[in-house]
């Protein structure tokens, strides 16, 4: 359902927002003897020296490799929520960060504590895996869980706009499916406590949703269909 989405490689200087949460994170990680190392490289991040603040990541990931499951949970979950305020969460999230702690360490949450949400949000976040199955998974566990519910809804939207924004000369995939997902949409928005969120989520899909009938109904007998792998575009034409 969803459409590949290829994350790139972060260099150079982060954007000023950026740096002021490195900046907060680097002098918080310094109250934890065990996490001086990343307080330098989220330092030097903040100063552009992407290769030194890299060798510092190094160092961290190198000790932080003999740490109990417990004090990597602990790390783990720290800098996850400290991401989520950056406009680009790579920025603090490299992927040898990502790929030697946080998704191992994540993935032994899930096989230690199978009842608990929080590593199945994680995971889908960090798009590992089926990253959808790990959110409809969270939800599954927690259904208060607010991020898992409102990054599902906003996926979903996100694809149906996508497929749609080639219109009126072409819609990518199959529009009928697109109906099926807005209509889980709609059912994940319902459930969200954020009242005002709700409103615009329901307006959005309500938009889609009107698109993709009227696309249908015009073109129901449309024979004139272009293969792209992996996804197909109804064209205009008979």
């Amino acid at each position: 359902m969803s459409r590949a989405q290829v994350e790139g490689i972060t260099g150079g200087m982060p954007r000023n927002d950026d740096i002021d949460k490195l900046a907060f994170l680097a002098a918080e990680a310094k109250k934890e003897g065990a996490w001086l190392e990343f307080s330098r490289f989220c330092e030097l991040r903040a100063q552009g020296v992407r290769a030194a603040a890299m060798e510092h990541l190094k160092s961290f990931l190198q000790a932080a490799a003999h740490w109990s499951l417990e004090e990597r949970l602990i790390f783990s979950k720290w800098v996850l929520w400290g991401s989520r305020k950056f406009h680009d969460d790579r920025v603090v999230l490299p992927h040898p960060l990502r790929t030697k702690l946080l998704i191992p360490t994540l993935r032994s949450l899930i096989e230690t504590s199978p009842g608990e949400a929080e590593g199945h949000l994680w995971l889908g976040l960090l798009r590992c895996d089926e990253p959808w199955l790990h959110l409809e998974q969270a939800l599954k566990l927690d259904s208060s869980c607010e991020l898992a519910r409102r990054t599902l809804t906003d996926w979903i939207i996100s694809d149906v706009e996508y497929n749609q924004h080639e219109l009126p000369s072409g819609y990518i995939n199959d529009p009928r499916d697109d109906l099926n997902d807005l209509e889980r949409a709609s059912k994940l928005a319902s459930g969200s406590a954020e009242e005002a969120r709700v409103r615009l989520w329901q307006q959005e899909i309500a938009k889609l949703r009107a698109r993709a009938e009227v696309w249908l109904a015009a073109k129901t007998d449309a024979r004139n269909v272009i293969p792209f792998p992996g996804r197909k575009v109804w064209t205009v034409g008979e």
